[in-house]
């Protein structure tokens, strides 16, 4: 599930807006099957910069936000109030990626 702005109904990548990705995602696939890739980048401001700095280099691009790390915290927390399980939420945070990477890599 990205935490891009671009891909999300809400170009700042709010928390409210990456949940309603992530339920959609949990409805259709069911909580096994999500795992959090929210495509953190770090200087925002800088990657801002250098999009406006070289147009050329990035053609017919929306400048949207990324989710943050600190949104975790919130995320869970409306996780917990839609009522998912303990299990579903340490799933979606980490591992499932964990699992299929396992699955994977082994």
């Amino acid at each position: 599930m990205v935490g891009a702005g671009g891909f999300l109904d809400d170009v700042n990548a709010s928390t409210e807006s990456i949940f309603r990705c992530l339920d959609y995602l949990v409805e259709r696939a069911g909580p096994e099957h999500v795992g959090l890739g929210l495509d953190y980048v770090h200087d925002i401001d800088g990657a801002f910069a250098m999009r406006k700095k070289s147009p050329t280099a990035w053609p017919n691009t929306i400048m949207y936000n990324y989710a943050g790390a600190e949104q975790a915290v919130g995320l869970t927390q409306m996780m917990i109030d839609h009522g998912y399980s303990d299990e579903a939420i340490i799933n979606i945070l980490g591992e499932n990626w964990a699992r299929v990477c396992g699955q994977v890599w082994a």
